[in-house]
C-alpha cells in the first residue's frame, strides 16, 4: 500500500490565488464592456439559435458573421427598446420598446430573420439580461395582403388601450383613450380616405395640422420619443 502524500500548504494556497485571479480577470473583462453575449451556433438554412444580452449593450446577431447588430436599452418595468442595424449603422428593425412574445421581422441578403424576445431576467449580482430567439429562413415569404382600414383601427385601438403611457398634443398631455379618439375624429374629419398604415401615421398621427407641431409619447422609463417613431413601433408590433 502506498504512503498518503501530503500536498504543501503553499501548493494548496497557490491553486486558489490562481482561480481567484482568474475569476477577477474574467469579471473585469466584462466590466471593460467586451461583447456580453451569450450565443448558441446558427448554421446556414432554416435555423434557430438562442442568444442572451445585458441591458445597454450592442451584440452581434448570431449567423450574420458580425453584419446585423442586436441594440437593447435599460431593461425597464418588463420591457426594453430594441433595434437591429448593419454593421455600417444603418437600422433595419426599428429602435421600439418590445416585451416578452414580441418579435423582430425583417429581410436581410436573401434571407428572413425573425428575432424574439423571450424573458426578460433581472440578475441579483451584475446587469440585466434579455434572453432572445433567432430564426433564419432562406425561404422569404411573400407579401401579406392586408385591409388597410381594419389595420388602421387596429392601431388605434392600441394607443386606446395604453393607459400607461402619457400623449402629448399642442403642450397637453391626454391619456391613450383621449389620443385615440382625437386620431378617429381627425382621420373622420378627412373622409377616411383609403391610405396605408404608414401614410397613416404621417398623415394623421405624427403632427397637428394646425400648427405643424409634432405630437409626442411619454414612455415608461420618462423619455419622450416622436409619436411617429411609437407608431411605427406599435405598426411593427402588429406585423409580428
Amino acid at each position: 500500500m502506498e504512503p498518503i502524500r501530503k500536498v504543501p500548504r503553499g501548493g494548496v494556497m497557490m491553486r486558489w490565488q490562481w482561480i481567484l485571479v482568474a475569476g477577477a480577470l474574467a469579471l473585469a473583462a466584462c466590466e471593460r464592456g467586451h461583447s456580453p453575449s451569450v450565443q448558441a451556433p446558427l448554421a446556414p438554412g432554416d435555423t434557430v439559435a438562442a442568444m442572451t444580452a445585458r441591458q445597454r449593450t450592442t451584440s452581434a446577431l448570431p449567423g450574420s458573421q458580425g453584419a446585423l447588430l442586436l441594440s437593447i436599452d435599460d431593461i425597464t418595468r418588463g420591457q426594453v427598446m430594441a433595434s437591429v442595424m448593419m454593421r455600417d449603422g444603418i437600422t433595419i428593425a426599428g429602435r421600439r420598446s418590445i416585451r416578452p412574445g414580441d418579435l423582430m421581422r425583417f429581410d436581410h441578403a436573401g434571407r428572413h430573420w425573425e428575432v424574439r424576445l423571450v424573458a426578460l431576467q433581472n440578475a441579483l449580482v451584475g446587469d440585466d439580461y434579455a434572453q432572445f430567439e433567432v430564426a433564419v429562413s432562406t425561404r422569404i415569404p411573400p407579401p401579406l395582403v392586408v385591409d388597410d382600414r381594419a389595420r388602421i383601427e387596429q392601431l388605434i385601438s392600441r394607443i386606446e388601450q395604453r393607459g400607461d403611457l402619457v400623449f402629448i398634443r399642442s403642450s397637453k398631455e391626454h391619456s391613450g383613450a383621449e389620443a385615440a379618439a382625437h386620431l378617429r375624429r381627425k382621420w373622420k374629419a378627412a373622409g377616411a380616405p383609403a391610405m396605408d398604415i404608414g401614410t397613416f401615421i404621417d398623415r394623421i398621427g405624427s403632427r397637428s395640422e394646425t400648427d405643424g407641431t409634432e405630437y409626442q409619447v411619454r414612455l415608461l422609463d420618462g423619455r419622450t420619443v416622436s409619436a411617429r417613431e411609437f407608431l411605427r413601433g406599435e405598426q411593427a408590433a402588429m406585423d409580428r
